[in-house]
Formats: C-alpha cells, sequence, structure tokens
C-alpha cells in the first residue's frame, strides 16, 4: 500500500524560486577573475576583496560601516558585544 503523503508529493509541481545557476553564469568570469586575484596574493584573511565588499555592503544598505564575519555564531557575538 502505498503511503498517501508520497502520491501527494510525487504529483506535485515543481516550483524553482531562484536559478542560482542561471544567475552564476551571467557573472562566473568575474567571480573567476576576483578567485585568480586573492589566489595570487594570497591574503585570505581580511584581504583587500573583504574591504571592498565592506564597503559596497554599507553603501548598499545604507549605512556608515559594515563588517564581515565568518559565521552566524560570530555574528550573534559580535552583536552581544555591541549593546
Amino acid at each position: 500500500m502505498a503511503c498517501p503523503q508520497t502520491e501527494f508529493y510525487n504529483d506535485m509541481q515543481q516550483i524553482n524560486f531562484i536559478d542560482l545557476k542561471k544567475q552564476q553564469e551571467r557573472i562566473i568570469p568575474q567571480i573567476e577573475e576576483k578567485i585568480q586575484t586573492v589566489l595570487r596574493h594570497g591574503r585570505y584573511i581580511l584581504g583587500p576583496e573583504v574591504k571592498e565588499l565592506e564597503q559596497q555592503l554599507a553603501e548598499y544598505v545604507g549605512v556608515k560601516h559594515c563588517f564581515g564575519v565568518s559565521s552566524g555564531t560570530d555574528e550573534s557575538v559580535q552583536f552581544f558585544r555591541c549593546k
């Protein structure tokens, strides 16, 4: 006997919310160029690309400062330190 839930999900139409592959195809040359730049200078942590990203994010959201962190845990630690 088949599970009713399985039959329900098998009959559902798949809905794609974001086509990441299609988005990447448009920007892959820029991504590969940035990766090569980082590999050449070897500054994987706090390199110039990090500063550039932080500045662009701050501009985008309309704030003076922005800083990147490596994980959600680091973000939470910084949040509580700032209070």
